[in-house]
């Protein structure tokens, strides 16, 4: 392949170094006890296990969800069909809707305490003007590589550099 192929193909990766990639950072587990579907209609079987990140209350019942995807039912027919691995309902998000919180004790400390950081950066990039997916992307960086060049960023940026927004919405562009 000649020189200027390559290139070619790299540019994509190259433009691009700023978002990463998939989640690090441990999500809370949810067992499925019993086959259900979601509210996407995807079926899942028993022992399955599926991550959540909060709680929905409603008049149809619990419900663990996963922030931007789908949401299992804690119940069906009257019957549990899912019950939480590693973590408990939290703090109130709204009058609805709970944040589930690690165990230390079952999660691990250190993976509980990288899970609380991503959260409380994407609430903060979130609350300064960046988009749930912008919020979620950078702080997965600070929370799973706090000492790479982004993960510095979102730092100085949490601590209030005007600087560092800029240059965090920079990336985006």
């Amino acid at each position: 392949m000649n020189r200027s192929l390559k290139l070619l193909l790299a540019l994509p990766l190259l433009a691009t170094p700023a978002l990463a990639a998939a989640r690090e950072t441990q999500e809370c587990r949810i067992r499925i006890m019993r086959p259900l579907a979601d509210d996407t209609g995807r079926r899942w079987n028993a022992g399955q296990i599926v991550p959540a990140d909060f709680i929905r209350k409603d008049d149809q019942g619990t419900f663990y969800c996963e922030d931007h995807g789908a949401c299992v039912p804690q119940r069906s027919n009257g019957a549990v069909v899912t019950r939480p691995i590693d973590c408990r309902a939290g703090k109130a998000i709204s009058a609805e809707t709970f944040y589930l919180d690690p165990i230390p004790a079952v999660m691990g400390a250190s993976a509980a305490r990288q899970m609380l950081t991503r959260r409380r950066a994407e609430e903060r990039l979130s609350a300064l003007g960046f988009s749930n997916a912008a919020a979620g992307t950078f702080a997965e960086d600070y929370a799973s590589a706090p000492s790479s060049r982004n993960g510095r960023l979102v730092a100085r940026a949490l601590a209030g550099s005007r600087t560092a927004i800029a240059n965090l919405k920079r990336i985006l562009q």
